[in-house]
């Protein structure tokens, strides 16, 4: 849960939108202010490591400072967050959890199709993915890609069920309001208590699949692909250090 999800998720009522509204402008202008140039440096790191060509440490790298800048942000919102949970009432409880089910809509999807249907959707984000940052692949690489990334359809149904179990655990939470501060900071730093056993058991073996693609794919890039790639974070490095700059809006102070 993070404030820019609850305000996607829940119709607000006043003065509830006129509190939350002020919480998420005082965390955009701290963001601003505060972490815009550790990212922008992160990013400029993370650049001459990928310009180098990925290792694994590169990767494990990444997913650690991922962690510290998202817990530095959620330790931040966490405060604004209860206080505003503290006021959700069962309509809006409802309305809630009519978003959620909404969200699910793609991983339902993926569990109805056929393996080969399955499959050519994974594709499909892939190579979407991997184009957003590269540029078009080559036949050749597109092929390679094809005969790594593989359907797990079981994958998919503990993906679906832990996302119903987390949804569900959270409207128990909210109805609740028992404990909801400590509830609530549960639920954010230690998220694997509301996972399902299956999806638990499993996490860390998709995370070194995903892992494995990545360096595979990094292999077979091209040189003009990874200087595309390696312009558009510098695009995001120039972009982070003017934001940091700018002075906050009135309705942010």
């Amino acid at each position: 849960v993070s404030p820019q999800m609850v305000r996607r998720i829940f119709r607000f009522e006043d003065p509830q939108r006129s509190t939350l509204e002020t919480g998420i402008a005082k965390l955009l202008n701290w963001h601003r202010q505060s972490e815009l140039t550790k990212m922008a440096e992160h990013l400029n790191q993370l650049k001459s490591r990928y310009q180098n060509g990925l290792k694994v440490e590169d990767i494990e790298w990444i997913r650690a400072e991922h962690k510290i800048f998202w817990e530095r942000v959620l330790n931040r919102a966490e405060p604004d967050l209860v206080s505003f949970l503290f006021t959700v009432t069962e309509n809006q409880v409802r309305q809630m959890e009519r978003k959620l089910i909404e969200r699910n809509d793609w991983l339902v999807k993926q569990v109805k199709m056929t393996p080969k249907e399955a499959h050519a959707s994974t594709l499909e984000w892939f190579f979407g993915l991997f184009e957003d940052w590269l540029g078009d692949l080559e036949q050749d690489q597109k092929q390679q890609i094809a005969d790594w990334v593989q359907t797990d359809p079981e994958w998919t149904v503990s993906k679906l069920e832990n996302r119903k179990k987390s949804q569900t655990n959270l409207a128990q939470l909210l109805r609740s309001n028992e404990n909801l501060r400590e509830n609530v900071h549960t639920w954010i730093h230690q998220p694997e208590t509301h996972w399902t056993e299956a999806f638990k058991n499993r996490i860390e073996d998709k995370k070194k699949e995903w892992k494995e693609i990545i360096l595979k794919v990094d292999a077979i890039t091209l040189p003009h692909q990874r200087q595309q790639a390696a312009n558009k974070l510098q695009t995001y490095i120039d972009d982070f250090l003017i934001l940091s700059k700018q002075t906050p809006a009135l309705n942010e102070k």
